[in-house]
């Protein structure tokens, strides 16, 4: 209401009979307004469009799609489409920030693959919970793939071969943070190798990302009243909430995208 009396005001009023001080004023107040308007549209519009990318109705892709997926080409390949995101960035708007890291990794028998934690039921939040590794950004981390990559160090004992870049902000289920999704490449895992930190992670499992697009292997959960999100049940553990909200949408646009097939 004060932008629309304040723009009213200065398209129907002369601002030469006001002091040159209150129209300076009066021209910053509408400025600012009109952008945090703008800002407020462009989150709208990207969090619909990213609600949207994460519920695309799974199909069947083609398996040399997925058997590829961890060769150099396809690393470089998603790097590119990465590079080329017209990225929502929710840290100037939230004081507090989370990173988690995306392992995309070579599983036992060489397949594509993603790897999940199942958090320890000891932590005050989230206990129990599947994730991927990450947390809370430290005032010492240089960057927010650092975090990422510090959390995942701290948590499961290895770290990426290769960070290819930082998928979509989003928020914590309370929006009261922002979470960057980082997306690295592992390389080979064997989860016998992994040093998991008690204290953070009950279990680690890895699930084939030709399992993962599997539309027989995939369901979705009302968050809320009209509101359905992703879920995916090929796992020891059912992946569900933020984590398959993010791994929904990389997979759709950045592992094998929806309209390349």
């Amino acid at each position: 209401f004060l932008f629309l009396f304040l723009f009213s005001c200065s398209s129907s009023c002369s601002l030469s009979m006001f002091p040159i001080g209150v129209v300076f004023v009066v021209e910053m107040v509408i400025w600012k307004a009109m952008h945090v308007v703008q800002r407020t549209c462009r989150y709208v519009g990207k969090a619909v469009e990213l609600h949207t990318l994460a519920n695309l109705k799974p199909r069947n892709v083609p398996q040399r799609l997925i058997q590829s997926l961890c060769s150099k080409e396809s690393i470089r390949a998603m790097e590119e489409r990465i590079d080329a995101l017209d990225r929502l960035d929710l840290t100037k708007k939230y004081k507090r920030h989370a990173a988690v890291l995306l392992p995309l990794c070579l599983n036992e028998n060489n397949e594509p693959a993603v790897l999940f934690t199942l958090r320890s039921q000891n932590l005050r939040t989230h206990g129990g919970e599947v994730s991927f590794p990450g947390g809370k950004v430290d005032d010492s981390d240089c960057s927010l793939s650092y975090a990422a990559v510090r959390e995942c160090i701290e948590e499961i004992g290895i770290e990426p071969e290769r960070v290819l870049g930082k998928w979509h902000d989003i928020t914590n289920k309370n929006s009261t943070m922002s979470v960057t999704p980082v997306i690295a490449f592992m390389g080979k895992i064997c989860q016998r190798d992994l040093l998991l930190n008690p204290d953070e992670v009950e279990d680690v499992f890895i699930i084939s990302v030709r399992d993962l697009l599997d539309p027989d292997l995939r369901s979705t959960w009302k968050a809320q009243p009209g509101m359905s999100l992703p879920q995916f049940d090929s796992g020891p553990h059912r992946v569900w909430g933020i984590t398959a909200f993010i791994l929904a949408g990389v997979l759709n646009s950045i592992f094998v995208p929806y309209d390349s097939y």
